[in-house]
């Protein structure tokens, strides 16, 4: 087990002893090799538990049993009913936090989509300056290479070997 499943299982079932056996063993094993949440257990039973011990115990009146009862009854009907389940996943699925948050989203996204679709336009337009310089080149160089051939210089310097070369 590791540390955070151990201090979270100590605040919740095993300090109130409601905890399986199983678990209890696995949780009681960590706690013998790992000094922190065996003194982290300790510090939770004197501070959080102990003191409760010797206090009176009061029963709330039989009222507040019952209001306990009928929600607990109501929750498990809502619970039961496969289509309120079903509103209620959607509804989280839904669920947003903070209209701030929703926001500020919507600004980043627009921004983003905006720079997205602009930067394409120009990279085309870049590429379509940078081909047609590059073609006036190439015909150039060709067109010199052609003049050396009809000159009859077709030794292995020609312009465009010295241009590459």
């Amino acid at each position: 087990m590791k540390c955070e499943q151990v201090k979270e299982l100590i605040l919740t079932d095993y300090l109130d002893g409601q905890m399986e056996k199983a678990k209890k063993t696995q949780l009681e094993e960590h706690l013998t090799t790992c000094r922190d949440c065996r003194e982290y257990e300790l510090l939770t039973r004197t501070t959080v538990v102990e003191p409760f011990y010797n206090i009176e115990k009061h029963n709330p009146p039989e009222a507040t049993w019952n209001k306990t009862r009928e929600q607990i009854i109501v929750e498990q009907q809502m619970h039961n009913n496969s289509i309120a389940d079903l509103f209620n996943r959607v509804k989280t699925l839904f669920y947003f936090p903070k209209p701030a948050f929703i926001a500020a989203t919507v600004v980043v996204l627009f921004a983003v989509a905006t720079t997205v679709i602009k930067f394409p336009l120009e990279n085309q337009e870049t590429r379509k300056g940078v081909s047609d310089s590059q073609v006036e080149c190439i015909n150039y160089l060709m067109s010199v290479f052609d003049e050396e051939l009809i000159n009859g210089d077709d030794d292995l310097e020609t312009s465009i070997e010295y241009f590459f070369l």
